[in-house]
């Protein structure tokens, strides 16, 4: 069975109190509508088109900025 990978949304955004679960090793995050955590284009415009992605390998979860123009935060860290 593929681990579940859970996002929870806590604030600053359109998707502020959601809970994202996805059933596969990398996730695309940004304002693309290919992205699969996909942002409101017109609202959420600290995120970049294709801001980041969230991959699991090895048992142990990442999240890897692509180059966004506001960075990327975990726990409120950079």
């Amino acid at each position: 069975m593929e681990p579940e990978i859970i996002v929870t949304h806590i604030a600053n955004s359109t998707l502020a109190g959601q809970e994202q679960r996805f059933r596969k090793d990398r996730i695309s995050v940004g304002r693309d509508s290919q992205s699969d955590i996909d942002f409101d284009p017109d609202e959420d415009l600290v995120v970049s088109h294709r801001h980041a992605e969230i991959y699991l390998e090895n048992g142990v979860l990442y999240v890897r900025d692509l180059g966004s123009r506001n960075g990327t935060y975990v726990n409120q860290r950079r």
